[in-house]
């Protein structure tokens, strides 16, 4: 896909800072970092606030923290350092560069956004929710494990697996990690221990994915454990490990692409993502 004005700006914006990550988060604030939270009063109410953040909503950034202003706020000084978190990570990025023009040349934001952060670092967090982003070093070593299982019920005719399997998709489509013992195996232990850089991508079509496969996998174990239809089970349990291998091994998430044809579409509105409406686009 052709790049886009915004792109160029975006990338400009970045390369004039480094970002901060969200492990560095806490340290910059007790070295005397401010934390400006510009997301939309709506995003606050929906998924908490941040604590400890200046809420000042995109609108009144400028006026609120150019140290020449009579609007300004204390914490507007120019040798200060200043956080800017938005939901993502893209808006906040693009008002960093804006502050930096304003004379804050210490200004930056946060990679990732508020929707990067550690549930326990946010005010609130719904049970029943998805990550978003998610680490896709962490969806493809799940997928490995769904590979795994649906291989092992297959071969040596473990019916009881699938029960296994769909309760795991069940689990992450409802709360993500929090209830799926392959998913808390895979985001607890595995992943910090392999250290490899975190690949942030948008939630809602891995969500969408794992939707995907609650719904084979609740059918096959409906045929295999109570209508005793092992054979069309057994189709069902290859079509899941075709689809997890791709995303295992080569990266490539087939609801993830069904999730972009549905936005194309018009049929999953724009908002459901932001980042989502060049999902197609993005190498995987």
């Amino acid at each position: 896909m052709t790049e886009t004005a915004v792109d160029r700006l975006l990338a400009e914006a970045r390369r004039q800072t480094d970002q901060v990550q969200p492990g560095e988060l806490d340290a910059e604030v007790r070295a005397g970092a401010v934390l400006v939270d510009i997301r939309p009063a709506v995003n606050r109410r929906r998924e908490g606030s941040l604590p400890g953040a200046v809420v000042i909503e995109r609108i009144h950034l400028e006026w609120r923290l150019d140290p020449t202003s009579p609007h300004r706020i204390p914490e507007a000084a120019a040798d200060g350092r200043v956080i800017v978190v938005c939901n993502e990570g893209y808006a906040s990025s693009l008002a960093a560069a804006v502050l930096r023009d304003l004379g804050l040349p210490r200004a930056t934001d946060l990679a990732g956004g508020y929707r990067a952060l550690d549930p326990a670092r946010r005010s609130t967090e719904r049970f029943f929710s998805f990550p978003n982003p998610v680490n896709e070093v962490a969806t493809r070593l799940v997928a490995g494990g769904v590979v795994a299982l649906s291989a092992t019920a297959l071969l040596l005719d473990q019916r009881w697996i699938i029960a296994v399997l769909a309760y795991g998709f069940l689990a992450r489509v409802l709360t993500g990690p929090k209830l799926s013992p392959l998913g808390l195996l895979v985001t607890k232990i595995i992943v910090p221990r392999l250290g490899l850089e975190p690949r942030m991508v948008p939630g809602p079509p891995k969500r969408f994915a794992q939707g995907i496969g609650a719904t084979f996998t609740v059918t096959a174990a409906i045929l295999a454990l109570v209508l005793d239809q092992w054979g069309a089970a057994q189709l069902l349990l290859a079509a899941m490990i075709a689809a997890a291998s791709l995303e295992a091994f080569l990266g490539f998430c087939l609801g993830c692409k069904a999730f972009a044809i549905l936005m194309r579409a018009g049929v999953v509105p724009d908002e459901v993502c932001e980042r989502c409406n060049d999902i197609w686009s993005t190498p995987r």
